[in-house]
């Protein structure tokens, strides 16, 4: 289904988030190679994205504001109200990011990966409510869509290996 995309972001949410981007087909490296370190951007005053958006962010804010330590699944699978507005937090933050990329680069897909991201309660629709909320000019608000990584967790690792393999050839 990414075949029509040829503009797309990658991110990987787990001890930090980590990402990938392509332009026009091509993996965008940037100058010197750092290209694709998001989660290096500012979102929250003076704490990175990868901080505050990552699942390793997740399981600290939910610590922070509940005095509890959970595991991602427990996180996904609460009803506890407390938990459940921290969850929303967090969705907001990792929107807060995505919007920042979808109004510099314009990117028609995003894929996220990552742990997390493989479970039937991770809530895309959750994140698109708020990047649209975000989103100021209309026109952006039809102009990508969110995927979850097909491969999950091992996302990354294989989209590296495909592009070593290649370079060998």
């Amino acid at each position: 289904h990414l075949t029509n995309h040829k503009n797309i972001l990658m991110i990987t949410l787990g001890t930090d988030v980590g990402g990938g981007i392509i332009i026009d087909n091509n993996i965008y490296r940037g100058t010197h190679g750092f290209a694709g370190e998001v989660g290096f951007q500012f979102i929250d005053g003076n704490k990175r994205w990868g901080e505050t958006a990552s699942t390793k962010g997740l399981i600290e804010l939910i610590k922070e504001r509940n005095n509890v330590e959970i595991s991602t699944y427990d996180i996904l699978n609460s009803q506890d109200e407390k938990i459940i507005k921290s969850l929303d937090i967090w969705y907001k933050k990792i929107a807060n990011g995505l919007t920042n990329f979808i109004v510099s680069f314009n990117f028609d897909a995003i894929i996220i990966g990552g742990g997390i991201s493989e479970s039937e309660l991770f809530d895309l629709n959750k994140i698109t409510d708020y990047i649209n909320g975000f989103l100021l000019i209309p026109e952006f608000k039809h102009s990508y869509k969110l995927y979850k990584a097909s491969m999950g967790n091992n996302a990354a690792i294989i989209g590296m290996t495909k592009i070593i393999n290649n370079s060998i050839d």
